[in-house]
């Protein structure tokens, strides 16, 4: 699997993951996956069916404590680049990277407590809003989650026409 994925959870998971993804069947006939499930949430075609969405207090914790050596960044700087590849200013990825440099932390820790966030804990309070029947999001409500949240993170796993369009 070495020879063919990239070693680094970062590369291989995550913004633009090279090696995971939703495959869409829209059109195919028979398809388990006819739409994205954050297209299916929002639609409220479901919202009779309860949905469980998941985290860990610390997901990227394993790779700071078993995989330093394939994953610590060795200075925040890079985490910053990092951050900034994921289309975020890098005037903004900077900003970001300060608010995680606390406590002591490691580059590696920083590093990994951002990707828990962007990975993981918006994904899934994404999916929750966009699931909740009773919620109304106002102009000044979405420009804020604009502001805050990055573009993308679907990577290049859909044709350019089934791309779907995030909040």
């Amino acid at each position: 699997m070495r020879k063919v994925l990239p070693t680094d959870l970062g590369v291989r998971g995550g913004v633009d993951n090279e090696a995971t993804g939703v495959v869409l069947g829209i059109g195919q006939p028979g398809a388990v996956v006819h739409a994205h499930p954050m297209d299916v949430l929002a639609s409220g075609a479901h919202r009779d069916v309860d949905v469980l969405l998941s985290m860990a207090s610390d997901d990227m914790a394993w790779w700071v404590a078993n995989g330093l050596d394939r994953f610590d960044p060795h200075t925040l700087d890079r985490v910053v680049d990092e951050v900034a590849g994921w289309r975020i200013s890098r005037s903004r990825a900077q900003k970001i990277v300060d608010a995680y440099d606390q406590g002591g932390r490691t580059p590696a820790e920083v590093r990994a407590a951002v990707m828990a966030d962007y990975l993981f804990a918006i994904p899934a309070a994404r999916d929750t809003l966009a699931h909740a029947a009773d919620v109304t999001l106002t102009e000044p409500d979405l420009a804020a989650i604009r502001e805050i949240l990055p573009t993308g993170g679907f990577g290049a796993c859909y044709a350019e026409e089934h791309i779907p369009n995030r909040v």
